[in-house]
């Protein structure tokens, strides 16, 4: 169940239960101050510098779509809600990183996972002799993800070779900038669908993810 509550209009007006989204444009108010501490996560159609508003073209086609993704993926979504409300955007990574691993695990042994795999079919993952670039000027370590051709998708290779790359930068006391970029037209994709469900042990799967985290080495 999906509840909006407007941040522009009456205060005393509050939603339901299930996945609360705010909207509105108004965020100096008792009343926006409460709904963004509270709602799963605010769209609106202005600028904000607040990591909790998400601005979108259009808030009515945003809500659109976002009610037919959770009613084609209701355990995600309802999954997706626990980790927003969970994870405070201005804590150290860890407990986010943590809180993501796991409710993707959970996810990953559930029937929308296996649905979605089906639909998928087989995936192969093209190798990249060179999945991260590693070059050194001066005091600064540069990192460029380089699979290019697949708009820097991060796969296990690159998280293992930016592995190596920030253990470099934490051994070496001369390095004290580390910059991250991506070849071709994209900084990174996020992960490679391509390797989704290679792991059927969800438990190791998840500790895979957390052990080897270049989020947590950077953190």
């Amino acid at each position: 169940m999906i509840s909006v509550v407007d941040l522009d209009g009456n205060p005393d007006a509050g939603p339901g239960a299930g996945i609360i989204i705010a909207t509105g444009s108004r965020f100096d108010t008792a009343h926006a101050d409460h709904w963004l501490q509270r709602a799963t996560f605010t769209l609106s159609e202005a600028e904000a510098t607040d990591r909790r508003i998400i601005t979108v073209g259009s808030v009515t086609e945003a809500l659109a779509d976002i009610a037919d993704q959770c009613r084609r993926r209701p355990h995600a979504a309802a999954i997706c809600d626990d980790v927003l409300r969970a994870v405070d955007p201005n804590a150290p990574a860890r407990a986010g990183v943590i809180t993501e691993s796991l409710a993707y695990s959970v996810l990953q042994a559930g029937p929308e996972f296996a649905g979605w795999l089906a639909e998928r079919g087989p995936a192969t993952v093209p190798d990249t002799s060179e999945p991260v670039l590693i070059d050194r000027d001066g005091d600064t370590l540069l990192l460029r993800f380089n699979r290019p051709q697949r708009h820097n998708a991060f796969s296990n290779a690159m998280r293992a070779a930016l592995l190596d790359g920030l253990a470099v930068a934490a051994a070496d006391t001369a390095i004290d900038e580390v910059v991250l970029s991506g070849a071709g037209r994209s900084f990174c994709s996020g992960g490679d669908l391509a390797e989704f469900g290679g792991f059927t042990d969800v438990a190791s799967a998840h500790l895979a993810r957390t052990r080897h985290s270049p989020a947590l080495a950077l953190d």
